[in-house]
């Protein structure tokens, strides 16, 4: 499934850039789960200094994640993602998790933002989908940025999308949803996330 949506993006992206830049917290338990409900139009971030330093560095980062509630907001595609920012802000890929608030069904996939030097509107944007699973349903999942590529993993499936730059900033972010997230050192399942 391939969607386009620029309008989406830039609000996504424009959402992003105007949050107040918080200081990343450093949590050592890579089992600790994060809860959010992100709302209607809203977006709310995960920053941990240990998945950051993970993926910039090639390594593999696993975790489950479930979407429970999914809201037609206009704005912006609801799901969880990660962000991954190059240093001058030019690129942005927003890997992870869509869900389509109309049927229930959660996918896999990335959408970008590559902006020409100096010019703040936007080049490129895209959505690649893949169908995943459904709201209310546990998936387990393994992520990397690895030579120039995002590699999503799941349901025995890999999904490579290109990077477009050198990515100096990653983290994750909720938006237009509610559900939880558990990081894990190894692709262990994780049947519970309540």
């Amino acid at each position: 499934m391939t969607r386009i949506s620029f309008k989406a993006v830039i609000a996504l992206f424009t959402g992003l850039a105007l949050l107040p830049v918080a200081t990343a917290e450093t949590v050592r338990n890579a089992s600790d789960s994060f809860s959010w409900n992100s709302g209607s139009g809203k977006v709310q971030l995960l920053q941990r200094v240990d998945l950051m330093d993970q993926i910039l560095a090639g390594e593999t980062v696993f975790g489950t994640v479930m979407l429970n509630d999914c809201q037609e907001n206009g704005r912006f595609e609801p799901g969880f993602r990660m962000v991954l920012q190059s240093e001058d802000q030019v690129t942005s890929l927003f890997p992870g998790f869509t869900c389509e608030p109309e049927t229930g069904d959660v996918y896999a996939g990335q959408s970008s933002i590559v902006k020409a030097a100096g010019h703040p509107g936007l080049q490129h944007a895209e959505f690649l989908d893949l169908k995943v699973g459904e709201l209310g349903e546990p998936i387990s999942f393994a992520i990397s940025l690895n030579d120039g590529m995002v590699s999503i993993d799941v349901n025995n499936m890999t999904a490579l999308y290109p990077a477009y730059a050198d990515f100096g900033t990653a983290f994750f972010a909720a938006a237009g949803s509610e559900g939880v997230v558990i990081f894990s050192d190894t692709d262990e399942e994780i049947d519970s996330l309540g």
